[in-house]
């Protein structure tokens, strides 16, 4: 997947997504980070063919975009931020197998297939429920299931723990680990959660106002404080102690930190 010198202009003379160079590699976990308004959404909807870029080119899954958009969706799953958007059937099994429905399968066999990942999420029950009557955790859960159902090569999420609490954002984040290292597919995810990065990122992006600021892996890129100030990010709390502390180096992995807070403490 190669993006290169991304810029998009609105209808109003506003560009956004600017001088960025991304490449990701097959069944590579890619976390990008920024605040909010940093261009996160927006480069994702580039990679979906939803936006044309100005200036520059998108190759995604071996496919230019946007002209060979519908070729790609064919094999990408997607959560948006705003799962409302994405959940249109009236029962939890049927909007969990309309992709597969859409895409020819056989009903009685697409509707399997839905109830064996809605089982595999934990989620079994909730089948014959509207959608629009669950909560959030609930319904980023049956995006999450709509999107591996196809068994995607990409999967795209966009701010997927937003809105969730502690416990619903683990759960969350322990599912994509599971599903990821089950099905092998290439993962892009946006957040602003330090947290969510250092779990799920073989690499962490940072970007700031459309503009690549940094490129790493998540021991690189999300122990240096002065970086994720500056990038408006708030570090691992962890990494911020360590840091006062006079370590200059505070590993990211929090047992390996409170290893080290013992050996600081027996000293002192």
């Amino acid at each position: 997947m190669k993006i290169e010198c991304l810029e998009h202009e609105y209808p109003d003379g506003t560009r956004s997504v600017c001088g960025l160079t991304l490449k990701i590699r097959e069944r590579e976990s890619v976390v990008v980070l920024g605040p909010n308004g940093s261009g996160k959404t927006t480069l994702l909807n580039h990679m979906l063919g939803l936006l044309k870029p100005k200036d520059g080119r998108i190759k995604v899954l071996g496919h230019e975009l946007p002209e060979e958009s519908a070729r790609v969706r064919e094999r990408l799953g997607v959560v948006f931020q705003n799962v409302d958007d994405q959940l249109i059937m009236p029962s939890v099994l049927e909007d969990v197998a309309f992709g597969l429905v859409n895409r020819g399968v056989p009903r009685e066999e697409a509707f399997e297939r839905a109830e064996r990942v809605l089982r595999d999420l934990g989620i079994e029950h909730l089948k014959d429920r509207p959608p629009q009557f669950l909560s959030e955790g609930q319904k980023k859960l049956v995006a999450l299931a709509g999107a591996v159902v196809t068994e995607p090569d990409l999967l795209i999420l966009d701010e997927p723990t937003s809105g969730l609490d502690y416990r619903a954002t683990r759960r969350f984040v322990r599912l994509i680990s599971e599903l990821k290292e089950r099905m092998g597919f290439t993962l892009v995810l946006t957040t602003f959660d330090v947290d969510v990065a250092a779990e799920l990122a073989d690499r962490v992006v940072v970007i700031k106002r459309g503009d690549v600021i940094a490129d790493g892996t998540p021991e690189e890129v999300l122990t240096d404080v002065d970086l994720m100030r500056s990038a408006g990010l708030k570090p691992p709390e962890h990494v911020e102690l360590l840091r006062e502390l006079g370590v200059d180096e505070p590993p990211l992995d929090l047992g390996e930190a409170k290893e080290l807070l013992k050996e600081m403490l027996g000293e002192a």
